[in-house]
């Protein structure tokens, strides 16, 4: 009996030390399943950054050549309004108020497309 003590002592040890060794390499594959879980999450935020970037620099672009013809075309309507209000003057007709809503509308044409062209540097 005495021979059974020491043996069934080295089996409890042994059982014991590979369950601690097994339960130590649970928590290093649960730790490994941590890791590829957040890389997966990090290389899907990189590519959807990637194209959102993409896009924006595209629409910068279209930011900036539709703010330069804003501009254009703000400063040709407020050409167009004060050739025709100088007409008027010359002929002696009063200028009706449409003329000046066209002028005030084309600076504000203007300076819309100048704001665009600045957000775009």
């Amino acid at each position: 009996m005495n021979n059974r003590k020491p043996l069934d002592a080295a089996f409890e040890k042994i059982a014991n030390s590979k369950k601690v060794n097994l339960e130590s390499q649970k928590v290093d594959l649960a730790g490994m399943e941590d890791l590829k879980s957040q890389m997966k999450e990090c290389r899907n935020t990189t590519s959807k950054l990637l194209s959102i970037r993409s896009a924006f620099f595209k629409e910068k672009k279209s930011l900036k050549s539709f703010g330069e013809i804003l501009q254009s075309q703000g400063k040709r309507l407020r050409e167009l309004a004060l050739d025709l209000k100088k007409q008027l003057d010359k002929l002696g007709v009063e200028t009706p108020k449409q003329v000046n809503f066209y002028i005030d509308e084309a600076n504000d044409f203007e300076a819309t497309g100048k704001d665009a062209v600045k957000q775009t540097r």
